[in-house]
């Protein structure tokens, strides 16, 4: 009887831990995934931004040290004890017990905590970009993830089509109308298709797997990603575009890295100036019972270092920041130009490709279908304008995919956290 409760109870606590897991496999697995989960789920979990976020805390802890006051010292000196003659006894002992606190002049301590201040802003500066790096790359793997997505679909949609050309054609060859020739054809087209779909649903696996990797999981945890890439929207004018990337924390950085090495260098001309150390004591004579207090200063004499050396690297500093800065400034702008012309491109072809270009040759490839059905023309024929059609179809697949990876990088380049702040629907 024992041994029965024994093991009802063993299987209620397997029964309990396999519906546990399935429904945590369960709310893990996502049916549709959008951009701003897969950012959310890449802001939470990249390890690289985990690595800033503490360097982060790491230079609000050096502010704070950088802020205390340098400790006091206490020493203590005794002084004629175990020597010879009258210093043998211990009546010749003499006791001096000292406290001296170092004092740090020329504002040095002022001037190290702005140092440190600044540091800090800059590691946030840094922390900033590094969320936008990783939103860009995210949003850009997504499009990946789409691109592939709908290639798939559309070598579905083709094989399909090419297993509805081989019925018909195999039906015409059985009828006398047509050559067993174009029977071959036929089915060797739908073979090679077929080829072509593998290797897209691979690259689609491959893609699934990279986005993935952005929040530190190896295995895909959603079926499709969820976006209308064939939304397009046009971009407003480059100047305007341009006017926004002071807002990049590449280039917003360079005020707070420019008054940080000033600091530096105000720092490196103060400490030119010995510091002090003030001491008071008290002194005990054993042998006639008697006591003094002391008192000192200490000051270095800067006879031979002046920190001239570390002076000239903080002016060598600051002027490489200038040079940095006007760096950065072009990097972005070069980059911000190409960018917006490749967008610019693909719109321009992505339109005319959706608005034209597609719709006319839709019509043109069912005309040559029906009229083959018909026999009045030739499969060859039909094969053409349906290799044509579904070209278009992948130029235009391409188009749109370029158009949204290089809205990925306009956001990044003006340090943009929404699409919308450039005037582009999702």
């Amino acid at each position: 009887m024992l041994n029965q409760k024994i093991s009802f109870i063993l299987f209620v606590l397997l029964l309990v831990s396999s519906l546990s897991a399935h429904a945590n496999s369960t709310e893990r697995q996502l049916t549709n995934l959008t951009l701003d989960q897969a950012i959310e789920k890449a802001l939470k979990s990249n390890f690289e931004l985990s690595v800033l976020e503490l360097e982060a805390d790491k230079a609000k802890a050096r502010t704070f040290q950088v802020s205390r006051l340098p400790n006091p010292e206490l020493s203590v000196e005794v002084e004629n004890f175990g020597g010879s003659g009258e210093l043998r006894q211990s009546d010749a002992i003499e006791t001096t017990v000292m406290i001296s606190q170092p004092f740090l002049l020329g504002g040095k301590r002022s001037k190290q905590k702005k140092v440190s201040l600044l540091e800090e802003k800059l590691t946030n500066w840094d922390l900033r970009s590094q969320r936008l790096e990783i939103i860009k790359e995210v949003h850009k793997t997504f499009v990946d993830v789409l691109g592939a997505q709908e290639l798939v679909k559309l070598n579905r949609e083709l094989v399909n089509l090419e297993k509805e050309v081989f019925r018909s054609v195999k039906e015409r060859v059985k009828a006398g109308k047509v050559s067993p020739i174009e029977e071959i054809k036929a089915k060797a087209n739908l073979d090679a298709e077929m080829i072509v779909l593998e290797r897209a649903e691979r690259s689609l696996v491959s893609a699934k797997k990279r986005l993935c990797a952005l929040w530190g999981d190896s295995l895909t945890y959603f079926n499709e990603v969820s976006a209308d890439i064939t939304a397009l929207k046009d971009l407003p004018d480059y100047d305007e575009i341009l006017l926004k990337a002071i807002k990049n924390p590449d280039l917003a950085r360079w005020s707070t890295e420019m008054e940080k090495r000033k600091m530096s260098l105000n720092l490196e001309k103060a400490r030119r100036l010995p510091d002090v150390e003030i001491g008071v004591g008290w002194r005990d004579f054993n042998e006639s019972d008697d006591h003094a207090f002391l008192a000192g200063i200490t000051i270095p004499l800067p006879l031979f270092n002046r920190n001239k050396g570390a002076v000239r690297e903080a002016l060598h500093d600051m002027s490489q920041a200038e040079k940095e800065k006007a760096s950065s400034e072009l990097s972005v702008q070069t980059e911000l130009w190409g960018a917006y012309n490749e967008i610019k491109a693909a719109y321009s072809e992505a339109s005319a490709l959706k608005n034209t270009v597609l719709p006319g040759m839709k019509k043109v490839l069912e005309a040559q279908q029906e009229g083959y059905r018909r026999g009045k023309f030739d499969y060859i024929e039909v094969l053409d304008a349906q290799r044509s059609f579904f070209e278009s179809r992948r130029n235009l697949l391409d188009s749109l995919v370029s158009y949204h990876k290089g809205i990925a990088e306009i956001k990044r380049l003006i340090g943009a956290a929404k699409i919308q702040d450039i005037f582009i629907n999702n």
